[in-house]
Formats: structure tokens, C-alpha cells, sequence
């Protein structure tokens, strides 16, 4: 396998270039075209010299906010990347469809029946939601490794273009599936954007379109949080503020690209209602330690040639630095790629869409022979100003948090913080079709042991009470005051079976607790367990309804519903 990267400028002759690239016409030559100028009758000449010169090489390509050339980032060129495979085979797919899932199938299709090792693939930004794009392909192309982006420039409203010998569009998309046993690949990719700050959970969201932040406005929690000027500056500011969730043990990045009139904001991939997100930052020396870090692990693996597509954010970030960070990369092998409006990525749940990542595609035919080449020396140390900094508000932000979550007087979660952590509860039993048991329970006669013996003694049983329970719970089992005398356990994991016996558990202890403040003191408890279609009110409701029963039963009695 050989790379060789060439670039024009758009003076000169587009034959010449390519003659002096060096390679014959063959099925096993792969040239990637990534163009800094979004000029269409540019890229058809590009297309015709290809066909003239190079008639049986495989073309893909994309329009793009910056090329990466090997140690080093361009504008306003074309790159274009040679690739000669030995016993790679290629083949390369265009589709559009105004449905993005529907376009991610439509490219997926053209490979399903025999499934390549590796998918280069580029889609037009702004046409393409790119999360809906992958999920799409890897519905056709189950387990196979993707790597591109998005083309275009979002912050110019330019939706790009794609386009391979015999196809072209501002709203669709290009692929090119590499196949042969004989091919080995590595993607690896880092974010290096720090959650910052308290979580913050989205109350309603479309697709893309998040219309609340904790029942507010989208645009007003960037106002309460960054400063009340800032939704004036949306979404140019959102570019270096993205909401942060976390997925499938991933973090992931999203860019706001839009602000609409309601307040509500349009973001890089689709934000569902209940999902919790926290605001992030960025810092250079961070992104180049990772640099570095792939740089090592690279070295030892011996790539061929590395593809990497970077996000616009970073470069804007990074500026002059985005060399380095590229440069770690191609002291390892040969590097191509562009910066992008998104980026696509497989993780081993799944392909992802990413915002503000830097993804890599490491390529090699055959074994790796010999001893790696030592890795330069490219250590770095993070910057520990930001690190502190990261930590000092992190810190105080869940300080704050917990202060503001918990009940003064029996130290568990009040009711405001235990409602958000049964919202997270539901919302993963429903995700992952897992089991979620709720319990609630209050103390019998709790009025007449404040009225005669008085509330010292009330607040004294409310706290045994909590012990008792806490005694006989799981870490992972969510317990708050609910209101008064009221309790309510949060069991993930559970079903009506351990959520009975959990119950008769708690119940039997408090009434054997003999010999402290709760002398004579009983608890009703009510049962359930989530079903389908279940929602956090009816979920409620229905526990209310269960302890009520055991209440109207005779009291000291657990009761399921």
C-alpha cells in the first residue's frame, strides 16, 4: 500500500498534477478529493481530467472547510490523496435521498451483500443529519468500520458537495468500501472537550431541535449560564460552548447550529427528550497530548496510511496548533483527510456521529514486518491551570448540587433531586428494556407522635427510620424524602418479585427496630414496577396508589399495584 498527496491550488494544469502523481491507471488505485473551493465547475473539471487520465481509478470526494495534508492543514486547495491498494479491491456508491436514515441505506445497500472491511463515506452538511445518515448505514452494513464526515461549511450555510466519477450532489452522499482479507484497520478517536458544571436535563426535544433545558427555553439557559448576551451570539458562541451527554460510556459533543425564533436551538445530531447534557470546553495542550498519544499507539501497530477528518471546532480552537497536532500523526505514516461539520465514527455499539472529535482511520495491507520505528518524542503536558480550573468548577458545581438535592434533616435526597433521578431511572429502563422497581412508604400515626411527644421526637423517628432503610438497600438503590413522613426508594434492575421482598424487608425492620424512638412504630408501604408506555406521572400515580391500599388495608402492610 502507498499514499501520495498531491495539491492544486487551481492555477497551473490539472493534467500535469496528476501525471506527476506517479501512479497508472489500475482497479486498486483509490483517489480522495478533498476540496477547499466549493466551486462546481471546478469539481466537474476535476471529474473530467479523472476520466480522461485515470479512467479506472476510484473517485470519491467532498468539499470541506480546511484540507489535512500529511503534517500540515490547507485552504482553499485541493487535495488530492492517492492510495494504491495491492490486493485491496474498491468499490464506491452515490446516493440521494431528501430522508437521512433512507440515504444511509441507500449507501448501505450497495455493500450489504458482500461487506467491505472498511467504508470511507462523505455527506453534504446542512442536507444530512449525520446521526440518522450512520445509523442508517450500519442497518445494511452491520459491524463494518466508518470513517469521513460531513462536507461543506455549516458556519457558512454552504451544504458542500460530494461526488465521485459519476455522481454529484449538494444532497446525498459517497462512499467507498474497501474489501480484501488481506486489509487490517484501526480507527481511533479522541474528544478532549471537559463537561463542565452541573447536568442539566433536556424536557423536550425533536429530532435536533431541543425546545427546553430543565422546562426552560434553550436559548435562555445559554443566557443564565454563559452570560445574557449569549443568545445574541448563537450560534457562532455555541461553536466553542457544546452541550456534552454521555452515551453508551462515550462522551459526546454537540454543536449548536441554529437559533430559532421560540428560543428554541438547532443542534449536530439529535438530542432526546430526558437525555442529560452538562456545557463544555476545550483545551489545546489536551487535544495534543492525545495527539501524542495516538502518535505512540500508532507507531507500535505500523499503519500504511492514516486518514483523519477533524472537526471545525478544533481548528478554530487549536489555530496555528492544529499543525502540531496533525504532525504527531504523520511522523507515524502518511496523512490525509479534511476538517469537517461532523464525523463518522464506529464505536463497538454502534457508528456514532461525532461533533468536535478528531477521528482516525489507520490503514495496512499484510502484517506488520519488523520492529516498529521508534515514536518521537512528543510527550506533553497538559495545561494545569485549565486543569484546575476544570476541577475548581466541577467541584463547586456539585457541592452546590448536592446542598440544593439533599433534605436537611435525614441527609437523603429531597424531593426535587429524587424526581430527577427517577426521570434518569425511567429513561434508561425504557432505553435498555430493563427492569425498575418504585417503593414508597411513610410512617403510620407519624402526626399523633409529633403531637405527643413532640416534633424532636418525630425528626428523631423520620432519621431512624432512613438508617434502618439505608441498612438494607443496594448502593445503586435511590432513596428520598419524598414529602413529611414520606419516603421513596428507586430500584433499577428490579422487578415485582425483589421489590416485594425489599418491601416486607423494610417494613419488618422498622417495626422490629424496639427500643429506640420508634417504639410501636409502623410503616405502610406501596409497591410497583414499570411497564411499557409507562411516564413518570403514571409511574407516580400508581405507587401513590399502592401505598393508599395498604393504608385503607389496616396499615403495617405492604401492598403492589
Amino acid at each position: 500500500m502507498q499514499i501520495k498527496n498531491v495539491i492544486y491550488d487551481g492555477r497551473g494544469d490539472l493534467c500535469d498534477l496528476l501525471r506527476a502523481a506517479g501512479f497508472r491507471d489500475n482497479e486498486r488505485l483509490l483517489v480522495q478529493v478533498f476540496s477547499g473551493i466549493s466551486d462546481l465547475a471546478l469539481i466537474n473539471l476535476i471529474r473530467a481530467v479523472m476520466e480522461r487520465h485515470l479512467p479506472r481509478a476510484a473517485l470519491v470526494g467532498a468539499t470541506c472547510t480546511g484540507e489535512i495534508l500529511d503534517g500540515c492543514q490547507t485552504e482553499k486547495s485541493v487535495l488530492f490523496s492517492f492510495c494504491q491498494f495491492e490486493d485491496t479491491e474498491i468499490k464506491v456508491a452515490g446516493a440521494e435521498c431528501a430522508d437521512s436514515v433512507a440515504l444511509g441505506e441507500r449507501i448501505g445497500s450497495c455493500f450489504r451483500h458482500s461487506l467491505p472491511r472498511a467504508l470511507m463515506t462523505f455527506a453534504t452538511a446542512l442536507t444530512v443529519n449525520g446521526e440518522d445518515f450512520v445509523r442508517g448505514i450500519e442497518r445494511c452494513c452491520p459491524g463494518v468500520p466508518i470513517a469521513g464526515g460531513l462536507a461543506g461549511d455549516l458556519l457558512q450555510s454552504d451544504p458542500g458537495f460530494v461526488f465521485s466519477r459519476n455522481f454529484i450532489s449538494a444532497g446525498g452522499a459517497v462512499a467507498a468500501g474497501l474489501y480484501g482479507d488481506n486489509l487490517h484497520v484501526q480507527n481511533r478517536y479522541s474528544l478532549d472537550w471537559v463537561p463542565l458544571g452541573k447536568e442539566l436535563r433536556i424536557t423536550r426535544a425533536e429530532k435536533n431541535r431541543v425546545h427546553t433545558i430543565e422546562d426552560i427555553p434553550a436559548a435562555e439557559i445559554y443566557a443564565r449560564y454563559l452570560g445574557h448576551e449569549s443568545p445574541q451570539l448563537l450560534p457562532a458562541l455555541g461553536v466553542h460552548f457544546p452541550l456534552i451527554k454521555t452515551h453508551q460510556d462515550t462522551y459526546v459533543a454537540y454543536a449548536c447550529i441554529g437559533k430559532n425564533d421560540d428560543g428554541s436551538l438547532d443542534f449536530m445530531g439529535n438530542m432526546e427528550t430526558g437525555a442529560y447534557v452538562r456545557f463544555g470546553i476545550g483545551d489545546t495542550s489536551t487535544m495534543l497530548a492525545s495527539a501524542a498519544r495516538h502518535c505512540r499507539e500508532l507507531t507500535a501497530w505500523q499503519p500504511e496510511g492514516v486518514f483523519v477528518f477533524s472537526c471545525l471546532a478544533r481548528k478554530m480552537l487549536m489555530q496555528s496548533l492544529v499543525d502540531k497536532e496533525v504532525s504527531y500523526i504523520h511522523s507515524v505514516a502518511p496523512v490525509a483527510g479534511f476538517f469537517t461539520s461532523g464525523e463518522f465514527y464506529s464505536l463497538p455499539a454502534g457508528n456514532q456521529f461525532f461533533n468536535y472529535t478528531l477521528t482516525i482511520m489507520a490503514l495496512r495491507e499484510g502484517e506488520a514486518h519488523g520492529e516498529p520505528q521508534p515514536c518521537p518524542d512528543v510527550e506533553i503536558e497538559v495545561n494545569p491551570v485549565f486543569k484546575a480550573l476544570t476541577h475548581l468548577v466541577n467541584v463547586t458545581a456539585r457541592e452546590l448540587e448536592a446542598l440544593a438535592g439533599t433534605d436537611q434533616l435525614t441527609g437523603l435526597c429531597n424531593r426535587r433531586s429524587t424526581q430527577e433521578q427517577l426521570c434518569k431511572a425511567l429513561e434508561n429502563s425504557r432505553r435498555y428494556e430493563r427492569p425498575l422497581a418504585l417503593i414508597m412508604f411513610d410512617v403510620d400515626h407519624f402526626k399523633h407522635i409529633n403531637d405527643s411527644l413532640g416534633h424532636h421526637v418525630g425528626d428523631q423517628a423520620l432519621r431512624e427510620v432512613t438508617g434502618i432503610t439505608r441498612a438494607l438497600i443496594r448502593r445503586t438503590d435511590v432513596l428520598g424524602r419524598w414529602g413529611g413522613e414520606e419516603f421513596l426508594l428507586i430500584c433499577s434492575e428490579t422487578g415485582r418479585e425483589g421489590a416485594l421482598e425489599l418491601a416486607e424487608r423494610i417494613r419488618h425492620g422498622v417495626e422490629a427496630a424496639a427500643g429506640t424512638s420508634l417504639r410501636n412504630t409502623t410503616v405502610s408501604v406501596g409497591v410497583t414496577v414499570s411497564r411499557a408506555g409507562d411516564t413518570l406521572d403514571s409511574l407516580l400515580r400508581r405507587v401513590d396508589e399502592a401505598l393508599y391500599l395498604s393504608k385503607k388495608s389496616g396499615r403495617n402492610q405492604v401492598s403492589c399495584l
